[in-house]
């Protein structure tokens, strides 16, 4: 059983009236960031979008001894996507190969996302973009539409660094803080599905981060890898493939490369000589023979940064 999604008015406490691009002074274009508690968070026309890009950065290795943090958790059995049927797609023949080395980088810094609730366990994948923060997708941290209550409860989530099975070598970190952006919370549009997740651990010091950048131009034809925790496969595994980009447009990038429900919130990313950068975040099967991803704008690329370094 999968469930589609819902949506969001916010308070302007919340929301912050702060607009970027060529938006009308007070206006809101669908990037004003929110967060699960309400806290403030900057515009994302105040993060370093002349920078360009964020570089990786290669953490320290598992720990010998992760203190609170789980050594071992239990696989979980009957994992479910938040999103309907249309965010799976295995295209033709499945190329998706398993990644048994889930504590070597960048794979240790990929996460599955699990969300328990009444209705069961609901399932997702993030990639580490600071040492306490995970990108994912909005419809992993937020119904999408339906005001402040619309975000999941932090403390239903739980983010586990490279998942191999019922191995964790990185332990497990619970989710204290939630965020996306208006776009998703308030009108649920495709083209704003994105957001992170504020975890109570540092654990990204030991997993590494992914880089990511923006750019104007086209990205067709690039080279790119997704990898993640797609729940056809047995539980705790990491899965992903290798390709290559199809189209790209102002907030969408699309491609032919094989995924699942409970993938979604995985980084897009090509290799380059230091390591992984990602320029979108996996979301759904178009209906047209590809699947997509919300493409890391200039506003996108500004939120992470802020969401990445709030205390």
């Amino acid at each position: 059983m999968i469930r589609a999604i819902p949506g969001v008015v916010l308070a302007v406490a919340l929301a912050h009236a702060v607009t970027q691009g060529s938006a009308a002074a007070g206006a809101d274009d669908g990037q004003t960031p929110v967060a699960s508690d309400g806290s403030v968070v900057p515009s994302s026309e105040s993060g370093t979008a002349r920078a360009g890009l964020v570089r990786p950065r290669q953490g320290t290795g598992p720990l010998p001894g992760l203190s609170s943090l789980e050594r071992v958790s239990e696989p979980i059995k009957n994992k479910r996507s938040p999103v309907a049927t249309a965010e799976r797609a295995v295209i033709g023949a499945d190329g998706r190969i398993r990644i048994n080395n889930t504590s070597s980088y960048p794979y240790s810094a990929i996460a599955e996302i699990t969300r328990i609730d009444g209705s069961g366990t609901w399932g997702c994948t993030g990639w580490f973009i600071s040492k306490d923060t995970v990108a994912t997708a909005g419809h992993c941290v937020h119904k999408g539409r339906g005001g402040t209550s619309g975000f999941y409860k932090p403390g239903n989530i739980t983010v586990r660094p490279g998942r191999n099975g019922a191995s964790t070598p990185y332990g497990s970190c619970k989710a204290r803080r939630l965020y996306t952006v208006t776009g998703w919370s308030v009108d649920g549009s495709k083209n704003f599905d994105y957001g992170a997740i504020k975890l109570d651990c540092s654990v990204g010091k030991q997993t590494g981060t992914f880089g990511y950048f923006h750019t104007a131009k086209g990205l067709t034809d690039r080279p790119i890898k997704i990898f993640g925790y797609p729940c056809d496969k047995p539980s705790g595994q990491m899965w992903g493939m290798a390709g290559s980009v199809q189209a790209s447009s102002t907030y969408k990038v699309r491609y032919t490369i094989d995924t699942f429900g409970c993938q979604s919130g995985s980084a897009v990313y090509e290799t380059r000589n230091d390591g992984p950068y990602a320029m979108a975040v996996h979301t759904y099967y178009d209906g047209g023979g590809t699947n997509s991803a919300t493409r890391i704008t200039r506003e996108v690329f500004n939120n992470l940064n802020n969401w990445g370094a709030a205390p």
